[in-house]
C-alpha cells in the first residue's frame, strides 16, 4: 500500500480482503488503513470489499466494482486467486 502511495503516486486505493474471522483478513484490512492514514488518506468505504480467497469470489468483487462506475486507481488485494480473477473480468 506504501508503495503504491508513494512510488506510484496512487491516492485512490481499493481493498478487496476476507471476513474478519478469517485470518488474516483483519490485519491486513488493519494495515491498509494504516498506511492509508500515513498519507492522510481516507478509504473509500465503497471500495473496501470482501471476498473468500477464491477465485469465484474474485469475479464477484471485479463484478461489484465494475457497477459502480468508478473505479479506484489500484486495488490490494488480499491474495493471488482473487487478484487474478478481478484482473480477468
Amino acid at each position: 500500500t506504501r508503495w503504491l502511495i508513494t512510488e506510484r503516486g496512487y491516492s485512490s486505493l481499493g481493498f478487496v480482503g476476507v471476513a474478519d474471522d478469517i485470518p488474516p483478513g483483519h490485519r491486513r484490512l488493519v494495515g491498509f488503513k494504516r498506511a492509508l492514514a500515513e498519507f492522510g488518506l481516507t478509504p473509500d468505504p465503497r471500495f473496501i470489499l470482501t471476498g473468500d480467497f477464491t477465485r469465484e469470489s474474485g469475479v464477484q468483487v471485479a463484478c461489484e466494482l465494475l457497477k459502480l462506475g468508478e473505479l479506484p486507481r489500484a486495488l490490494v488485494v488480499a491474495n493471488d486467486l482473487m487478484a487474478i480473477s478481478i484482473i480477468l473480468t
